[in-house]
């Protein structure tokens, strides 16, 4: 991925630990039936900084939306055509 070694070895490490906290919130929402830890917003904490996001009418749609918004622009803007 990265030409430095360690740079290259941290990006793997934060990748592994994201994998590892989303196969435990999904085992989470398996456990408790609710799909409410698997919430977009839920998963980087966001109602720290704005409390209303995961209460607001809306919440549900935006938590679908901004990953699918988020893997579009990066998919476009950082991935090389082959």
């Amino acid at each position: 991925m990265v030409k430095n070694r360690h740079l290259d070895t941290i990006l793997k490490v934060i990748v592994v630990s994201a994998i590892v906290h989303i196969i435990i919130l999904i085992i989470s929402a398996i456990k408790e039936r609710s799909l409410t830890s698997l919430n977009y917003f839920n998963i980087l904490d966001i109602h720290l900084l704005y409390p209303a996001i995961t209460t607001s009418s809306i919440a549900g749609w935006l938590a679908l939306l901004v990953p699918i918004i988020l893997y579009i622009v990066i998919y476009t803007t950082f991935s090389k055509k082959k």
